[in-house]
């Protein structure tokens, strides 16, 4: 009967740190843009505005005005 082996490593394991730093660097970077993102949205939707998709299903520059003037 054989053993087999299992063998878990990091995924970034093999990776330089400079290259692991960047990847840490630029996920934490984009995790940061949606949070401020979101949190703007929602401001916007409490305040009885419409939201993003609000927006972008107004179908012309027109109407896309209309909507942040009123």
């Amino acid at each position: 009967m054989s053993t087999i082996e299992l063998v878990i490593a990091a995924p970034f394991e093999s990776c330089p740190f400079c290259a692991q730093t960047a990847l840490f660097s630029s996920v934490l970077a984009m995790f940061i843009v949606f949070a401020v993102a979101m949190h703007r949205n929602a401001e916007a939707m409490r305040a009885g505005g419409t939201g993003i998709v609000g927006l972008q299903r107004a179908g012309s520059p027109a109407k896309a005005h209309k909507i942040l003037t009123d």
